[in-house]
């Protein structure tokens, strides 16, 4: 069976108590997993017509919902890890600035990842063009490896091998660790 508007709306509302309780046990955090939930529903909404046939469109529902909880944990772990210093970090890329605001870090701190991410940028422009693109997509606007193939008309491998180019020539500057 095709879900549709109504039938996934009504979905949504029977199960949406449920869910946000699954999900806030993975991320321990209500105001997040409302939002996954949210992102769950509307992904469900804008599935091209007959892209997929939905025999059990609650566990649907409860398997996006529950990929994009690990998505938040693994994407909260990467910034965690890039910037260590940093507390519930807010980040917008604006063309070739990448401003972080982050108002409980020292401005030693502010200072710190300032420079990092000066030297991520300026090492980026080493790289040619459509790799800079790949990494810019995938790791400041958090991308999955699938969207930025999409977005920039190229296979998930292609997108990998950027990835890894960048990556490697990153290291090779001694701006990441191994």
């Amino acid at each position: 069976m095709l879900a549709d508007e109504p039938s996934i709306s009504a979905l949504y509302a029977q199960e949406f108590r449920d869910l946000v309780r699954h999900i806030v046990r993975k991320l321990r955090n209500p105001r997040e997993a409302e939002d996954v939930v949210q992102e769950a529903y509307i992904r469900m909404l804008t599935m091209p017509a007959g892209h997929a046939v939905l025999r059990n469109a609650k566990a649907f529902l409860f398997t996006v919902a529950s990929n994009l909880a690990v998505d938040t944990v693994r994407r909260e772990q990467r910034q965690k890890r890039l910037f260590p210093t940093m507390n519930e970090t807010s980040t917008a890329y604006e063309g070739d600035a990448l401003e972080v605001i982050c108002p409980r870090r020292s401005t030693e701190d502010q200072v710190d990842a300032s420079m990092r991410l000066s030297w991520v940028l300026e090492a980026l422009d080493d790289l040619p063009a459509n790799c800079r693109q790949a990494f810019t997509l995938h790791k400041l606007q958090e991308l999955s490896y699938a969207e930025v193939a999409a977005e920039m008309k190229i296979t998930v491998s292609m997108v990998e091998k950027h990835l890894s180019r960048a990556l490697q020539h990153l290291r090779n500057r001694e701006i990441l660790n191994a």
